[in-house]
């Protein structure tokens, strides 16, 4: 999403799915190296929650502490992000995430508040946001 898509809605219909993502978690930033191996900027674009695109976009909304996806203007939290992440990364990924969508959400969400809860002391916590090398830039926003 460039400048001069700055004024469609992130996520829209025809733009790149736009993940939101914690940017000091270790685990988070594991999957957001998972997706950018597999993945183009022109199918995902990733942006910390720390950062100025989700505090702008993401103000006066109560949010989950979740992983947040926009797909077709609409926001995805918790399972049903991860679910579509799988699904624009193709291949097995998308075979599984077809699956997980088979699993209730309610339970679902049950895992991953689990994992959400549980994240910084079993996988760790970074001081500061990821920096993105100069081959990812194209894939983060700020």
């Amino acid at each position: 999403m460039k400048a001069s898509n700055e004024t469609l809605q992130p996520g829209s219909k025809g733009q790149p799915i736009l993940v939101l993502f914690d940017g000091v978690c270790t685990l988070c930033n594991g999957a957001v190296d998972f997706i950018v191996k597999r993945s183009s900027p022109k199918s995902i674009q990733l942006a910390p929650l720390q950062g100025e695109t989700a505090k702008r976009l993401l103000a006066n909304k109560n949010i989950p502490d979740s992983i947040i996806a926009f797909k077709n203007g609409e926001m995805l939290f918790k399972s049903k992000a991860a679910t579509t992440i799988g699904l624009e990364l193709g291949g097995l990924w998308a075979v599984l995430s077809k699956i997980a969508n088979g699993i209730p959400k309610p339970w679902a969400d049950l895992v991953y508040d689990w994992v959400a809860r549980h994240r910084y002391r079993i996988w760790g916590k970074r001081d500061t946001c990821r920096i993105p090398s100069p081959e990812e830039k194209e894939f983060f926003l700020p």
